[in-house]
């Protein structure tokens, strides 16, 4: 059975932690990607068409993918 002092120190150490679960909860909320991000993904997935050799392998299809990561990587660093 906890004592005073121990349960205390429970109920602080319980609200620390779930506030640090709250604040990680809404960092990692409902935001928009954005467009560093979606070029990431277009880049990963030319990566995993390359490496698994699927439909999509085509020069020009990868060179499309390739141009439009550039492409929003060049508009996310001029804004």
């Amino acid at each position: 059975m906890l004592n005073d002092k121990n349960a205390s120190k429970f109920k602080a150490r319980a609200i620390v932690v779930g506030a640090i679960f709250a604040a990680m909860f809404a960092m990692s909320g409902c935001k928009e990607k954005g467009p560093l991000e979606k070029a990431g993904e277009n880049i990963d997935e030319v990566g995993r068409t390359i490496k698994n050799g699927g439909e999509k392998t085509t020069a020009d299809k990868v060179d499309d993918k390739l141009d439009k990561a550039a492409d929003k990587v060049n508009d996310a660093v001029k804004n």
